[in-house]
């Protein structure tokens, strides 16, 4: 005879939902590399760094790499940025399409109107969590839907760390071409009944930091 009671039958586990939304890369594919790795702005003693970009079908996966100079990153709540921290004076990103449309870092992330005709569909781009110490500081973004081929346009500003308004060009015909490579692995299961639609925009890191 056992010593201990006989333990309840556990409670039987709620259905998982695995669906994902627009606003963070599908977790069945494997995406296509990219090959940016640009320096998008520095001053004497920050740096800026777009890296280790992939694409899917649906949009582009990214790193900005904030890198400070030791000695330097003080002990400001703007030394990195870092989503929903964001001031005024804090890092600020944004991109520009081929075709006008542009997406920043900061408020509710709207996509912003470009002078003249505009195609119906915005353009977004949002920051996840990144990680990192005090010198370097690795934040990972998504940008959808996939941009047009053609000119992809980066801006960056961060007024704290003396960095004017800057802009680096990359051929978005890079993405375009890495996205058919992209593989999906397998179809995902239909969402729990009783919820309905894609979900991911209810993270709280679904935007991107940085004033506004």
């Amino acid at each position: 005879m056992s010593f201990f009671p006989p333990l309840p039958e556990p409670d039987p586990l709620p259905p998982r939902s695995y669906e994902s939304g627009p606003g963070e890369a599908p977790p069945n594919w494997v995406p296509g590399a990219v090959p940016w790795s640009v320096l998008l702005a520095r001053s004497a003693d920050t740096a800026v760094a777009l890296t280790h970009a992939v694409a899917y079908p649906r949009g582009v996966a990214f790193t900005v790499t904030t890198l400070l100079r030791p000695g330097s990153e003080g002990d400001r709540e703007d030394a990195h940025w870092r989503p929903r921290t964001g001031s005024a004076r804090g890092l600020r990103l944004g991109l520009e399409v081929a075709d006008g449309r542009r997406a920043y870092g900061g408020g509710g992330l709207a996509p912003v109107p470009a002078p003249g005709p505009r195609a119906p569909d915005g353009f977004s781009l949002v920051s996840h969590e990144g990680g990192g110490g005090a010198v370097v500081y690795r934040h990972l973004c998504w940008m959808w839907p996939l941009p047009p081929a053609g000119p992809l346009t980066f801006w960056c500003e961060w007024q704290a760390r003396g960095i004017p308004e800057m802009s680096v060009g990359v051929d978005a015909t890079d993405a375009v071409e890495a996205a058919r490579r992209a593989v999906e692995l397998w179809p995902m299961p239909e969402p729990p009944e009783g919820r309905s639609g894609p979900g991911g925009m209810g993270s709280p890191d679904w935007y991107m930091a940085g004033g506004g």
